[in-house]
């Protein structure tokens, strides 16, 4: 056998021993279809969570824990709830409040108009100014029932005792008649929303005079009878069993 054809059979032997299968080494396509199974087993193995067992104190301190846990969402969704609720109430009783507090100037220009003519001007008036100051007068009235109707109430203190929380005291007159801090003028008439202040009354107080009395404690109310229901027996349906009866009339 010549050299050549040696050299021609060691190569093929060789390339024999690189083919798939020959050798202890597989090629990685190989390797992905080895045993699906027991790779979907391990991956299952580690997927699967660890059970560990709990003692009855662990497991009694984790209930207390979420029950907590669960009042206190519940606690937060009520307040939520009242919040919300109170929220939307005040907006629909106040909402107005601005344009109701720049309304009132319309009102002060009326009053000043009205307050401008005085008795003996309207004793010597023609009837054209009289019909223009009923006109005045009716528009001032209209004006108030419409703010009425949005819950705007007049504050219209004089000769009451002055209240700083609807009042505003512009100055004080010394007058030893009248009671200390007893409202003597308004100077402009102040105005309530509901029961918020939209605009305090501007006003004088009296004081050096007595002091003023104190105002009466409120009576507490009387309570309400209870009610009978009905199939139950009042106090007039008859003497109640065992009760003495009155045979002498």
């Amino acid at each position: 056998m010549s050299g050549t054809d040696r050299s021609d059979e060691d190569g093929y032997e060789e390339g024999l021993s690189n083919e798939p299968g020959s050798g202890e080494e597989s090629s990685p396509i190989e390797n992905l279809f080895d045993d699906p199974e027991a790779e979907n087993e391990e991956a299952d193995e580690q997927l699967e969570p660890r059970v560990v067992a709990k003692t009855y104190q662990e497991i009694v301190e984790e209930n207390s824990n979420l029950k907590n846990r669960l009042l206190k969402a519940l606690a937060e969704t009520e307040n939520v709830r009242k919040r919300s609720a109170r929220e939307k109430d005040d907006a629909s009783k106040y909402a107005i409040s601005n344009f109701a507090r720049d309304l009132l100037e319309v009102s002060d220009n009326l009053q000043r108009a009205l307050a401008s003519v005085t008795d003996e001007a309207r004793a010597h008036a023609g009837e054209t100014l009289l019909n223009l100051l009923e006109g005045v007068e009716i528009t001032e009235k209209v004006l108030h029932n419409v703010l009425e109707k949005s819950r705007v109430t007049l504050v219209d203190p004089a000769g009451e005792r002055f209240d700083p929380n609807f009042h505003q005291a512009i100055t004080e007159i010394h007058h030893p008649e009248k009671p200390h801090g007893t409202v003597l003028d308004v100077m402009q008439r102040g105005y309530v929303i509901g029961d918020r202040l939209l605009r305090p009354a501007m006003v004088t107080i009296a004081k050096g005079g007595p002091p003023a009395p104190k105002p009466a404690p409120e009576k507490p109310a009387a309570p309400k009878a209870p009610e009978v229901k009905a199939g139950e027996q009042g106090d007039d349906d008859g003497p109640e069993p065992g009760s003495t009866i009155n045979t002498s009339a």
